[in-house]
């Protein structure tokens, strides 16, 4: 398949970047004891952060989320994964079925082809270009048409996160919530900080309060 075809194939991979997108603040943080009569170091990377740890009045309270484990355990994340693979699915299903049978169909013609007059071979030829250019527009609208619907679940799914951390923050009053993953800025995290769980069950929860609605 061409290059726009495996864009039909990719679809569903960028979405799980949006998770990444959201949680991710470009800033890493770690803490470490120190004397009894020396403040708590505190080693940053974001110089914004650093610059308020230091002057700050009272301790910053930062927080963080393993974004790795909130994109593959998020149920509401995981059922529009599903949707788009699905969708994908058909979408390559329904391409595949046409080139099969303009396949086909040229193989029928080729072997006419010897009995037919160059007139009728020339319309034949124009039909079969038609049918290319057809399938060509198909495989333009099924690309387009998945990507307007992972634009759409992308948005909603940055809303419902970006909302809930905007309330947890609040409540708690976190003054940053960083993402932990792979390659992320933050070197080191103590454990204690780790809400990932907390989180996996409150939006879950809120999930599955919403479909019963």
């Amino acid at each position: 398949m061409n290059s726009r075809n495996s864009l039909i194939l990719n679809v569903v991979l960028s979405i799980a970047v949006i998770v990444l997108y959201i949680l991710h603040f470009n800033a890493g943080t770690t803490t470490k004891s120190s004397d009894a009569d020396q403040s708590e170091a505190v080693w940053i990377e974001d110089t914004t952060l650093a610059q308020k740890a230091l002057t700050s009045s009272r301790p910053l309270k930062v927080v963080f989320i393993r974004a790795d484990s909130i994109y593959v355990k998020y149920e509401y994340f995981t059922n529009l994964k599903k949707g788009i693979e699905a969708k994908t699915r058909r979408s390559e299903a329904e391409l595949e079925g046409e080139m099969k049978r303009l396949e086909k169909d040229y193989e029928d013609a080729q072997r006419r082809a010897q009995n037919m007059s160059k007139e009728q071979i020339m319309e034949l030829e124009q039909r079969f270009g038609q049918r290319q250019q057809g399938l060509a527009q198909l495989r333009d609208r099924l690309a387009d048409e998945l990507a307007v619907e992972e634009e759409k679940l992308n948005k909603q799914l940055r809303s419902k996160v970006q909302d809930y951390f905007n309330r947890i923050a609040s409540e708690n009053d976190f003054d940053y919530i960083v993402s932990y993953f792979p390659g992320s800025n933050v070197i080191w995290a103590n454990d204690s900080l780790d809400i990932t769980a907390k989180v996996l069950n409150d939006l879950n929860r809120e999930y599955r309060e919403s479909r019963k609605k």
